[in-house]
């Protein structure tokens, strides 16, 4: 009996089958955009330094636990497998746990994975390509265009759809300028969740919300075909604006922060306390009239250090049962 996909896809060697050079050329690029795009980003950049500060100390005081959850896990399982998950967490220890549950919040939520050196940092993960198509299968996302048995399967790549009919010139205008996706899932029996939600949440006059309490929340929403994209589609953005402030602590408002003296700051964390004064004293601040101002650089770091060392989240993390 010919294996599944999946189990194909688990047990091939994945440099057996590799896209061109060029497209591992343009998906290096698009990672490396995607990072710096990230690293404008003051949220992404105190919850990274939350993360790494717990990993690396995971790592140093608990190195068996550490080791065991980046050898048995991984993004593509994560997102492909979440239910093993649970099966990893439940061989550490509470206290490791916890720190490990917060990284796979962080990293579902920013789609990065860890990168492990002598230090730690993240990288941006794929698939990358604007458009996406897939076949439901008992439920869940399959490859619309499988491959034949026997052939190696990376899970990067099965949802490209580098041929998308988009329905949409509007959108592709979008897509071209970074700000929007299109994924087309083609469902012929029409038996999955996607069903489920729209035979009961649809209506043609109304946009509806739908909030996915998953790992962390996400917010989907459902656009009835009869929606004005005036004045009904303009107070649909406000809620989604307050929906994000609520939910992932995201705020349009108020004075925007230094992101490059964020960075700075967070950077000074890490160094021995003489260093940190000097360098808090001599360049923390660009602003010519506070370069020198060592109260006001000491109170910024003090400010940004109890951001970093705070174990709470913009959201609920979902809790492996005790």
């Amino acid at each position: 009996m010919a294996r599944s996909k999946s189990a194909r896809a688990r047990t091939v060697p994945r440099q057996e089958k590799r896209p061109a050079a060029n497209e591992l050329d343009l998906d290096e690029q698009i990672r490396e955009a995607k990072l710096a795009e990230l690293e404008k980003d003051k949220v992404f950049l105190i919850e990274t330094a939350k993360v790494l500060t717990e990993l690396s100390a995971l790592r140093r005081d608990q190195r068996p636990a550490f080791d065991l959850f980046f050898k048995r896990f991984s993004y593509l399982a994560l997102i492909r497998q979440p239910e093993k998950l649970e099966t990893v967490l439940a061989q550490i220890e509470f206290g490791a746990r916890d720190v490990l549950q917060r990284f796979t919040a962080y990293a579902s939520r920013f789609k990065v994975w860890l990168k492990r050196g002598s230090t730690l940092s993240v990288l941006p993960q794929p698939p990358f390509r604007p458009n996406l198509r897939a076949n439901l299968v008992n439920g869940r996302c399959e490859s619309a265009d499988p491959e034949e048995p026997g052939v190696p399967v990376i899970f990067d790549y099965i949802f490209d759809d580098d041929d998308a009919q988009i329905p949409s010139a509007k959108l592709a205008e979008l897509e071209q300028k970074g700000l929007a996706r299109f994924m087309q899932v083609e469902d012929k029996i029409g038996r999955s969740a996607l069903n489920d939600i729209e035979g009961c949440a649809y209506d043609p006059g109304a946009v509806t919300f739908i909030l996915h309490q998953a790992e962390r929340p996400y917010i989907h929403v459902l656009v009835g075909e009869n929606v004005r994209t005036d004045d009904q589609w303009k107070a649909a953005g406000k809620v989604i604006n307050d929906l994000q402030k609520k939910l992932y602590g995201r705020s349009k408002a108020g004075r925007p922060r230094n992101v490059a003296k964020l960075k700075r700051a967070i950077g000074l964390l890490s160094a021995p306390t003489s260093a940190l004064k000097q360098l808090a004293y001599y360049g923390l601040d660009s602003t010519p009239e506070n370069a020198n101002d060592l109260a006001a650089n000491q109170v910024y770091l003090s400010r940004v250090s109890r951001l970093v060392r705070r174990k709470d989240s913009p959201y609920a993390l979902t809790k492996v049962r005790r």
